[in-house]
């Protein structure tokens, strides 16, 4: 009897999920912040020690798949593993890299309407003969006594081309082989002084320069620039 009231309550359950509306996020990335020690990956949309599956920590990539309830968002890790997470700690990759569009040059410059000279100088009596060896110019308007040059107004002023910014080129490679995490460093040095950031198995790192001590200089997929052992990158 007590198996059949679970599984009812079991269907119930199911159905009350199946009928709360839920927003499609199409994979949208997003980026750990604001977490003091981690952020937990769990089986259902609620904080407990239970449902505790995984741990995500500041500057790892998450991948929202649709919203959960109560402030939770429903996704996966770098590593594959799905389940739902507090969302306040999670910011979209492209607000927080911002990516930088091409310069947009302001508007051609548009000249003012074309100088109209006036009619001709009208004669008082007889029409004013133009000087010797006069040479008609462009926009010459015959009429009754001498006219001036028409003016011609400067061609309309065109703009240099857009400023394309360079783009930032690196290797991607993934982080493997880590027992706890793979420090990300402002020198090419084992310090804890000059630890700046973590990267867990999985996570991708783009590498600019490899250096001759060990270590690789690039930058993290929230942004993020430093040097890493080379030895756990594959």
């Amino acid at each position: 009897m007590r198996n059949r009231v679970k599984k009812a309550v079991l269907m119930i359950l199911t159905l009350l999920l199946l009928l709360v509306p839920v927003t499609v996020y199409a994979d949208t990335a997003c980026i750990v912040t604001g977490t003091k020690n981690y952020l937990a990956l769990r089986t259902e949309p609620r904080t407990s020690e239970r449902n505790e599956i995984g741990k995500l920590y500041n500057g790892e990539t998450f991948y929202v798949t649709s919203s959960g309830t109560n402030g939770f968002a429903y996704g996966y890790n770098t590593k594959g593993q799905y389940g739902y997470v507090n969302a306040k700690y999670l910011t979209p990759v492209n607000t927080q890299q911002g990516q930088s569009s091409a310069y947009q040059p302001t508007q051609a410059y548009q000249p003012t309407q074309s100088y109209q000279p006036q009619q001709g100088y009208p004669p008082s009596t007889q029409g004013y003969p133009p000087a010797q060896n006069y040479q008609q110019g462009p926009g010459y308007q015959q009429g009754p006594g001498y006219p001036s040059q028409s003016y011609q107004p400067t061609q309309a002023y065109q703009p240099t081309q857009s400023y394309q910014p360079q783009q930032q080129t690196g290797t991607a490679k993934t982080v493997t082989g880590t027992k706890n995490y793979l420090a990300l460093r402002s020198s090419p040095v084992r310090s804890d002084s000059n630890e700046i950031g973590r990267l867990h198995n999985g996570e991708i790192f783009y590498v600019l320069d490899w250096q001759n001590n060990g270590f690789a200089y690039g930058y993290t997929a929230a942004g993020k620039y430093g040097y890493v052992v080379s030895a756990y990158l594959k």
